[in-house]
């Protein structure tokens, strides 16, 4: 007759065995889940494209991002930027404008023809000024179900010229999706405010 405690620690590896056997089932399964699967930069959803700009050691920035360009000149008139960006990962939204624009104005956003939101201007450089939102659960859902993004603000030159980009949401919510916010890395918060540029 073999040993009682030889059988029970047979039994008990048998166990650990079949458990670590599920484990590794499940890890794979939740691996190959579409929910999990890896982004590339210049991945497009829709109109929008996944990219990522290093701004120090093992830290990047990432975003679903989208490009307006004047259709006669080529020439870049807005670059729109939704990602993990705030402070705290707050959900941000991010505009590029041109340079010379009626800085009192700002920025004004809005989805179809819903509410009109004013944008806070960060900065202005010689390639442009950037305006920056934290989006709200309410504007997101906006985001991920309208058919355009308005952006609108008054380049300043002999006199003031209103000018409305739309910017087409499609592949935003599909995109957004695919970005896990705890895989962004955390800004650091040392008193200043956040270099939102990617």
């Amino acid at each position: 007759m073999d040993n009682p405690n030889s059988q029970h620690a047979f039994h008990a590896l048998v166990r650990g065995l079949l458990l670590a056997l599920l484990a590794a089932g499940a890890l794979l399964a939740c691996l190959a889940s579409p929910a999990h699967a890896n982004l590339n930069v210049g991945d497009k959803f829709g109109s929008w494209s996944f990219s990522c700009t290093a701004v120090g050691v093992d830290k990047t920035r990432c975003g679903m991002v989208q490009v307006v360009a004047a259709q006669k000149t080529g020439k870049n008139i807005v670059k729109v930027v939704v990602g993990y960006l705030g402070k705290n990962n707050e959900l941000v939204l991010i505009v590029h404008t041109p340079m010379n624009i009626f800085l009192d104005t700002s920025v004004l956003v809005k989805v179809d023809q819903g509410k009109q939101i004013k944008m806070a201007l960060q900065r202005c450089q010689p390639e442009a000024c950037i305006a920056a939102l934290q989006i709200k659960p309410e504007f997101f859902k906006e985001l991920s179900s309208g058919s355009a993004l308005k952006v609108g603000f008054v380049l300043w030159s002999d006199k003031k010229v209103p000018v409305i980009v739309p910017v087409p949401l499609t592949g935003l919510a599909e995109g957004m999706a695919k970005i896990k916010k705890e895989t962004v890395p955390v800004i650091p918060q040392d008193g200043k405010e956040p270099d939102l540029m990617l």
